[in-house]
């Protein structure tokens, strides 16, 4: 039972992952890149061997330098 329970808690970490990436994907979309980057952030804790996620972290973290780059220009 308990190495059921454990399997079962991973599953649900990884499913937390993704759906704090999907709800990162919004944040960028609004323009929120601090928001998505925490979430994504926590996903890559959460489930460190998802390569999708720390691909969106990465660029994440570039979209928000680049926005910031621009700002600092105006």
């Amino acid at each position: 039972r308990i190495a059921a329970a454990a399997g079962e808690a991973l599953g649900r970490q990884k499913q937390l992952a993704e759906l704090l990436a999907e709800g990162a994907a919004r944040d960028i979309v609004r323009g929120d890149y601090a928001s998505a980057i925490s979430a994504l952030e926590f996903a890559a804790r959460l489930d460190p061997a998802n390569a999708a996620v720390r691909d969106a972290l990465q660029r994440a973290r570039r979209a928000r330098e680049t926005e910031l780059e621009v700002l600092s220009r105006r």
